[in-house]
C-alpha cells in the first residue's frame, strides 16, 4: 500500500509542476528572442526570426499539449462493475499452475491463488490484497496486483484529470495571452525595421530590454529554487505525519490492551458481588431462622412461667389452707400470700425451699431471655 501511495503522490505531484515547466518554456521562447533582438545589431536584417513560426511553434505546443495525456485506464472495465463467477473462473483457471506475474508453478504447498476480479492466476506474494466487491458491498474478494494497480491509478487519475481540467483551463488564458503578445510582437517588429534604419539611437534601448530579460530570467531561476524548497519541505512534513501516525496507532493498541484488563477486572468484581450477595441471603435465611427459633424459646418459656405460677399459687393457698386447719400454735396471724409484708408464718419448712428455687429458675429465665434478645438485636 505504501508503494501504490508513493506513486499516487509522485504522479499528482508531477501535475503540480507543470506551471514551472510552462515558466521554462517561456524561458526558451524568452531566449530566443534575445537571439534575435541580438541579430538586429547586424547589418543585415534576421533570417531566423518569424512570426509566422512562432504561431507555428504555439499551434505545435497545443497539439503536443493535447496529445501528451496518460494511458488512462478504462472506467468501463469490467473488474469496475463486478466480479466473476464460480464457472467462469473455473473455466480460466483449468490447465493453469503457474504466476501470471512471477512465473512460479505451485505446490502441495504454495498453492496458487485466482483473482476473483479478472480470473487471473497468480502466487499467494502477488495476491495479498483484497476489494470490496462491486456487486456486494459487504463482501471482499481476493484481486491480483494487476487489479489492484488499476484501482489505484483510478483514484489518482480522477484527481489527475480535475488538475488536468484546471491547467487547461490556464493554458487556455495562456494562449489568449500569447495571440495578444504575437500581434504586439508583429508590432514591434515593424518598430524594429524602424528601429534597425535608426542604427544607434535604438542601441540604449535594446540594452534596457536585455537587461530586462536577464532580471526577468533570474527572477524565475528563484521562483524555480522556491518550489524546490517548498517541495523539500512538504516532503519532510509528510515523513513526520507518517511518524505521528504511527505513534498514535501503538498509542491507541497500548489503550485497546488496557481497556480488556480493565473489563476483565470489572468482570471478576461482578461475580464476587454476585457470590457475596449470595451468601449475604443465606445469612440472612439462617438469621430469619434463629429468630422464629428465639421466638418459639420465648413463647414455650412464657408458657412454661405460667404454668410454674400457677403451679406456685396453688402451693400458695394449699399452705394457706393447711395453716388454718392446724391447731398446735394458740395463735394465729392472718397470712395472705399475695401481700409483701415483712411478717412471715414458719408453718412448714418445705414450701420456702420451693419459693426461692423458684425464685432462682425465674431470675436464670430472665437472663436468657435478655441475652436472646441482646444476640437479635447484634444481628
Amino acid at each position: 500500500m505504501r508503494d501504490s501511495r508513493e506513486r499516487a503522490n509522485t504522479q499528482i505531484g508531477y501535475g503540480q509542476y507543470q506551471d514551472i515547466l510552462q515558466k521554462q518554456k517561456n524561458l526558451s521562447q524568452i531566449n530566443n528572442q534575445t537571439n534575435q533582438l541580438e541579430s538586429i545589431e547586424e547589418d543585415e536584417a534576421p533570417s531566423n526570426f518569424s512570426i509566422d513560426q512562432m504561431e507555428k511553434d504555439r499551434e505545435k505546443n497545443q497539439f503536443l499539449r493535447k496529445s501528451n495525456d496518460l494511458d488512462i485506464v478504462n472506467q468501463n472495465d469490467s473488474i469496475f462493475k463486478s466480479t466473476l463467477s464460480s464457472e467462469k473462473l473455473k473455466e480460466l483457471k483449468s490447465g493453469k499452475n503457474e504466476c501470471c506475474i512471477c512465473h512460479k508453478s505451485g505446490t502441495l504447498i504454495h498453492k496458487m491463488k485466482q483473482c476473483k476480479f479478472c480470473g487471473s492466476v497468480v502466487c499467494k506474494e502477488h495476491s495479498k490484497k483484497k476489494r470490496r466487491d462491486p456487486n456486494n458491498s459487504t463482501k471482499f474478494r481476493r484481486l491480483c496486483e494487476i487489479c489492484e494497480d488499476k484501482y489505484i491509478r483510478l483514484s489518482v487519475e480522477t484527481a489527475y484529470i480535475q488538475k488536468r481540467d484546471q491547467q487547461a483551463q490556464q493554458a487556455l488564458q495562456l494562449d489568449s495571452q500569447s495571440k495578444e503578445l504575437l500581434q504586439d510582437i508583429r508590432v514591434l517588429q515593424n518598430q524594429i525595421s524602424e528601429i534597425h534604419q535608426q542604427g544607434v539611437k535604438n542601441q540604449g534601448e535594446y540594452k534596457q530590454i536585455q537587461n530586462e530579460l536577464i532580471f526577468k530570467t533570474q527572477k524565475l531561476d528563484y521562483e524555480i529554487k522556491g518550489f524546490q524548497d517548498e517541495n523539500l519541505k512538504l516532503k519532510s512534513t509528510i515523513h513526520s505525519i507518517k511518524k505521528e501516525l504511527q505513534q498514535l496507532n501503538e498509542r491507541l493498541n497500548e489503550k485497546k490492551v488496557d481497556s480488556q484488563k480493565k473489563q476483565h477486572q470489572l468482570h471478576s468484581i461482578e461475580q464476587e458481588i454476585q457470590y457475596n450477595d449470595i451468601e449475604c441471603q443465606k445469612v440472612m435465611l439462617e438469621i430469619e431462622k434463629f429468630q422464629l427459633n428465639i421466638q418459639s424459646k420465648k413463647q414455650k418459656d412464657q408458657q412454661k412461667q405460667q404454668q410454674q405460677r400457677s403451679q406456685i399459687q396453688k402451693a400458695d393457698i394449699q399452705n394457706y389452707q393447711q395453716y388454718i386447719l392446724a391447731d398446735d400454735k394458740p395463735t394465729i396471724q392472718q397470712y395472705n400470700p399475695y401481700l409483701n409484708d415483712n411478717t412471715t408464718i414458719n408453718v412448714n419448712s418445705e414450701p420456702e425451699t420451693s419459693s426461692s428455687s423458684n425464685k432462682k429458675k425465674k431470675s436464670s429465665k430472665e437472663k436468657q431471655d435478655r441475652e436472646e434478645d441482646n444476640c437479635c438485636i447484634i444481628m
